[in-house]
């Protein structure tokens, strides 16, 4: 599978490429940079929007604009830029923010933070009803990370980089709850940490390694199926897009290595398979 790198972004953390057909673009986030980006693949004309604090992930909304997850909480990005609140977080640390998000089939946003300093425990997850309503789901936490769901709804895949592993949970698609939780897969504590993640159409999972400068697919099972290795040490998500969606994008990061060749670029890929549309948040 040859790599492509689509964008030399120099992003000091890329994050979360998500692709909206509405507009036929990629979008994707500098998490401490504060900038959502809007890549057109077809001229490869890249736009940021300043939004003034840490942005961890975006995701569609039903209404159309974004969802963003902020530093402070979550808040909209209408199609003329504009920000406004949507619901704040239900703790007074400021050096708590949230990191990766992804809707649910049912339109709710689940999304979790990390703290500044990572350590451990500290953090939450939490889900954003689409009437606004914030559910504090999971703690304990320490770097909330990929999630996505299998194509059914029924099992909810999650990433806590710090355990080095993806569990999933038995997910009531109905009600938003979580239920029984078991270990899918592990990384060798050599090769780096699981960070954002996708689903693809087969129910494969796709997940980007963070320091190990890889994207790995794993089957449904937790077996590791193919290895995707990119030009980048610091990979940090993956996303299915283009107009059928069989395009793997991939983010990566600076920060660590800054003087690094390529580092926080835009990368792309075709993987011999699809992904699914993303669901939009309902409110």
């Amino acid at each position: 599978m040859k790599v492509e790198l689509v964008l030399d972004a120099r992003a000091v953390i890329g994050e979360c490429p998500l692709w909206d057909a509405r507009q036929g673009v990629l979008w994707w986030v500098d998490i401490p940079a504060g900038l959502v980006h809007r890549f057109e693949p077809d001229t490869g004309a890249d736009s940021a929007i300043q939004i003034g604090q840490d942005v961890g992930a975006v995701a569609l909304r039903s209404v159309g604009g974004l969802v963003m997850a902020l530093r402070s909480g979550f808040a909209f990005l209408d199609e003329s830029s504009t920000v406004s609140c949507a619901a704040g977080l239900d703790q007074d640390d400021a050096t708590l923010r949230l990191n990766d998000a992804r809707c649910d089939p049912r339109g709710r946003l689940w999304a979790g933070t990390v703290r500044d300093d990572f350590a451990s425990g500290v953090a939450a997850l939490y889900r954003l009803d689409p009437d606004l309503r914030l559910h504090r789901m999971l703690d304990g936490v320490t770097i909330s990370n990929g999630l996505d769901w299998s194509p059914d709804g029924s099992l909810f895949y999650y990433a806590d980089s710090a355990t080095a592993a993806v569990d999933a949970f038995d997910y009531d698609l109905e009600r938003g709850s979580l239920g029984g939780r078991h270990r899918l897969l592990e990384l060798p504590d050599e090769l780096g940490m699981p960070d954002g993640l996708t689903v693809d159409a087969d129910g494969f999972l796709w997940l980007a390694v963070f320091g190990g400068g890889q994207v790995r697919r794993h089957a449904p099972d937790g077996r590791l199926d193919a290895v995707i290795e990119l030009p980048v040490r610091w990979v940090t998500s993956c996303g299915f897009g283009g107009p059928n969606l069989d395009q793997l994008y991939v983010t990566s990061g600076r920060e660590r290595d800054p003087d690094a060749p390529l580092a926080g670029g835009l990368f792309c890929v075709e993987p011999g398979t699809r992904g699914r549309p993303q669901n939009a948040f309902g409110g």
